[in-house]
């Protein structure tokens, strides 16, 4: 315990108790402080960032199934005071504990909006029936004086575990990690808009419009290519995607649900089920774009959400994701990476007519690397084939890491430019 920590005034150290000591089932929850004892103690200690550092730390870094749960409604200007502080923070892993903080806060029903900075006014709704079905969202077409708006709904449904409050809990924990990512080929979260739509009572996350859509139904049309025009833009689009996966790992972001290639996305109006999410978008100029941070993690902090967090397609995760409760590490994704590179070349999912449990069994379960599939679509270069094969070892301590993976596809990319 940390000498500051020792010298809080009573009423803080007893709200710090209450905020994040475990306490066995058999004791009952604690006794909560009075509603204005608790907004006056979070008012008082996000004037100083060395105790909400300290806080955040304390309350982020316990088993989430044991601590205390601290009903208290959430101020809404004590929220934005607290959301300013990771501006001042030296190092990813003090933003990230103030994120999961601001998290444990917004979790369970306390706070049914975000912090005010994040909320675009200005935007206007395109016609409701022109809409996306992709994975659990919706996304519906908007514009500002930024120009054209991907307008993502998180959507619910009749299951249990997607009311409106869980709904809230998983778009907060998406825009709180995303919100700051700033990359050149990471898709930029613009804001969060209110909904304008009779059915939809929730917020909506806006982003650029991307012209050429998601990287599926681009790597369709570059597959019609011959095969040193393909080599060229295919390595140029997934060095681009390892940058993004690098920038999100040296900011201590675990993206836990790399995929490019899945289903073609299509409208509402043609599609009886909602297509898969593909999270690697291409704008005008054939740029790639990691998109979708609804499984990502944050390295240190845990997952307070009231719903299990998302584990990603079972059909390009990590095997240790498919036989264990463990979070998803920067292991995970370099793998993740690795099955995209497979599915680029495939131009189809790899694994796409198996059932998951069969999945499970030829991976998690023969603790072996399947070989890669044959009927490529355009034979993968031998440099680029012996990354893949580094990237999809079984054991995660085997795999590179994604700065080698970065500089390798630097190299194989280079290669394969005009010169």
């Amino acid at each position: 315990m940390f000498s500051l920590i020792a010298n809080l005034p009573s009423q803080v150290s007893e709200f710090i108790q209450q905020f994040s000591s475990p306490r066995p089932p058999s004791e009952g929850p604690c006794s909560p402080l009075s509603i204005l004892e608790c907004s006056n103690i979070l008012r008082s200690i996000s004037d100083d960032s060395e105790l909400v550092f300290e806080l955040c730390k304390m309350a982020t870094s316990k088993d989430p199934s044991s601590c205390a749960d601290l009903a208290i409604p959430v101020d809404y200007a004590i929220l934005d005071k607290l959301y300013g502080v990771p501006g001042d923070c030296s190092t990813y892993r003090t933003r990230n504990m103030v994120k999961g903080f601001l998290l444990r806060l917004i979790h369970g029903g306390r706070c049914n909006r975000l912090p005010s900075s994040l909320y675009l006014y200005d935007v206007v709704f395109h016609s409701e029936s022109d809409k996306i079905l992709s994975g659990s969202a919706d996304i519906y077409k908007g514009s500002n004086a930024n120009g054209l708006l991907a307008l993502k709904y998180l959507r619910s449904n009749t299951s249990a575990v997607r009311t409106q409050e869980s709904i809230m809990d998983e778009l907060a924990h998406e825009v709180l990690i995303w919100a700051d990512l700033d990359h050149p080929h990471i898709y930029r979260l613009l804001g969060i808009v209110p909904s304008r739509l009779e059915n939809h009572p929730g917020d909506f996350m806006a982003s650029s419009w991307m012209e050429k859509g998601d990287l599926s139904s681009h790597m369709k049309e570059l597959h019609e290519h011959p095969y040193p025009e393909f080599l060229k833009r295919a390595t140029r689009v997934l060095s681009q995607v390892a940058q993004a996966i690098k920038y999100c790992h040296e900011h201590g972001v675990v993206h836990g649900d790399i995929r490019g290639v899945g289903y073609l996305i299509q409208r509402a109006s043609t599609l009886t089920q909602p297509s898969p999410q593909v999270n690697v978008l291409i704008d005008g100029n054939e740029n790639a774009y990691l998109s979708d941070f609804g499984s990502a993690t944050l390295l240190g902090v845990h997952n307070f959400r009231g719903i299990e967090t998302r584990k990603g397609n079972i059909k390009s995760s990590a095997p240790e994701l498919h036989t264990s409760a463990e979070e998803p590490s920067f292991a995970c994704d370099v793998y993740s990476f690795a099955m995209l590179c497979i599915e680029v070349f495939l131009s189809r999912p790899l694994f796409y007519d198996w059932r998951d449990v069969a999945i499970i069994m030829e991976i998690a379960n023969r603790k072996s690397t399947p070989p890669i599939p044959k009927d490529t679509g355009h034979r993968m270069p031998k440099e680029l084939k012996a990354l893949v094969n580094s990237c999809r070892q079984h054991c995660p301590s085997s795999r590179p890491s994604i700065s080698e993976v970065v500089e390798r596809m630097k190299i194989i990319s280079e290669a394969n430019q005009p010169r």
